[in-house]
């Protein structure tokens, strides 16, 4: 897979959920058309971090074509009234990336309800680690 992952989708049921761990592309693949209300996704920012199997430093339009198609596989298994949740995020030498992809989104009918700017630094804790983590500076 391009992600560095196989195929293998590991399931585990608890009382009335099913949870699968896996290639979201693969694990999508398995799904019943139109049947989720809701997703909320989180993926790699593709700024360089250690996964450990995922490579997080993808040229810029090959990460873009990747969440277009993630997206496309979302809006395949995702009930027509549903909701989808995006948290990506651009970075400084990257700032369009989440802009481009929502355009690109626009085109097959996904609609941006909100957009929210989290900045790390904008909080009375913050203070920057040697190494140039943020850390909390709480007790």
């Amino acid at each position: 897979m391009l992600d560095g992952t196989n195929e293998l989708v590991v399931t585990k049921r608890i009382p009335d959920q099913t949870l699968k761990l896996g290639d979201c592309l693969a694990v999508m693949k398995g799904m019943r058309a139109h049947s989720i209300d809701v997703v909320v996704t989180s993926p790699p920012y593709n700024l360089n971090l250690a996964y450990g199997v995922y490579e997080d430093s993808r040229d810029e339009a090959e990460y873009i074509d990747w969440l277009y198609d993630v997206s496309l596989a979302i809006k395949g298994v995702m009930k027509p009234n549903g909701s989808f949740f995006l948290n990506i995020a651009g970075s400084n030498s990257r700032p369009y990336v989440p802009f481009e992809l929502v355009v690109r989104l626009r085109k097959v009918g996904f609609f941006l309800q909100n957009h929210i700017t989290w900045i790390v630094t904008a909080h009375p804790g913050y203070r920057r680690a040697l190494w140039g983590q943020a850390e909390s500076g709480g007790e």
